[in-house]
Formats: structure tokens, C-alpha cells, sequence
């Protein structure tokens, strides 16, 4: 199988962005709604986590169940293990805990062993989970 380009998986985190902001703001505006049109405190503990959550459930529950977020389908890239299987829960998990520390300082996670012509990224590597291009996934078999 063929690895997915750099470029296709900065597009899919661009479209998948703006998918989960979008989710962000509903729910947000649904609590303004609920709370009668008066503004929810930023600072409120149940607020922040409740947005991580459904920050992290998206991404979850998206790849667990197909191996692609809306981000994925849309650039025809899947994340698969090496033996062309669905992700399992614990290697997701430590992918999903991994890539944003790896991320934080400029995505520099992602595109680093890019230049560097390794083609996989260190939590490809430690969650054994690759991003794989979908029209290259008929080679397993």
C-alpha cells in the first residue's frame, strides 16, 4: 500500500477542522439556547470539557468504526494498521493522546519526517497506525 501524501493529509485536517468547529458552534449555540440567549462562561470547566470531548468522540468514534474521518473520504485516505485492518481501540487511543503533542509547535509532527523522506510520522510509528492512500488499498489483498 501507498502512504498518504503530505499534502492530501493537511487538506483532510483542513476539512476535518472545519467539520469539528462546526460541531463546536452548534452545540455552543444550542447551550446559548438552553441558557436563554445569555452568553456560556468560557471558563466553565464543564464547557472546556465538554468540547474536548466532543472534539476527541468525532475523531474516535469516525476512525474506530471506518478508518476515515469526512476529512479522509473527501482526499480518499484511510488509516489502517499495517496489515490493512480497522484500527483497534488501543492503538487509536494512543494515536489520539500522541499526535497533538507532536502537532502543538507548528504541525511539525507531520510534516518533519516529510522532508526528511521517512514517510511516516512518529505517532504513525509508536500507535502502529498508517495513513494509507484508499486507491492504493486493493494491493493487500
Amino acid at each position: 500500500m501507498k502512504f498518504a501524501s503530505l499534502f492530501k493529509r493537511f487538506a483532510s485536517i483542513f476539512y476535518d477542522l472545519l467539520v469539528v468547529l462546526a460541531v463546536l458552534m452548534l452545540f455552543t449555540l444550542t447551550l446559548v439556547f438552553i441558557n436563554g440567549g445569555n452568553a456560556i462562561n468560557s471558563g466553565s470547566i464543564f464547557y472546556q470539557v465538554t468540547l474536548l470531548t466532543i472534539y476527541f468522540s468525532y475523531y474516535y468514534y469516525s476512525l474506530i468504526l471506518q478508518g476515515q474521518t469526512l476529512g479522509m473520504k473527501a482526499w480518499k485516505i484511510i488509516l489502517l494498521t499495517e496489515f490493512g485492518e480497522l484500527p483497534k481501540s488501543k492503538h487509536l487511543l494512543t494515536r489520539l493522546a500522541i499526535a497533538p503533542l507532536y502537532n502543538l509547535p507548528l504541525m511539525i509532527g507531520l510534516w518533519l519526517p516529510f522532508i526528511l523522506r521517512k514517510k511516516i510520522t512518529s505517532y504513525d510509528h509508536y500507535s502502529k497506525l498508517f495513513v494509507f492512500d484508499e486507491r492504493s488499498k486493493n494491493c493487500l489483498k
